[in-house]
């Protein structure tokens, strides 16, 4: 794994941004570090948001 600290946390920001485009800056930056994250991160993400907004989130 080779993690330099000069490359931005979300450069697939842009690509986002034009397939999500009824989605706020805030929202693709977030799906953008979201989809960043490791299997067991983003599930540990989803059982707190599941248990937050008391709905099924589909991962």
């Amino acid at each position: 794994m080779n993690h330099t600290k000069n490359t931005p946390p979300a450069d697939n920001t842009n690509d986002l941004k034009s397939s999500e485009s009824h989605l706020s800056d805030d929202e693709v930056q977030a799906l953008a570090l979201f989809q960043q994250l490791t299997p067991q991160n983003r599930q540990t993400i989803l059982v707190v948001l599941r248990a937050i907004v008391g709905v099924e989130v589909q991962p």
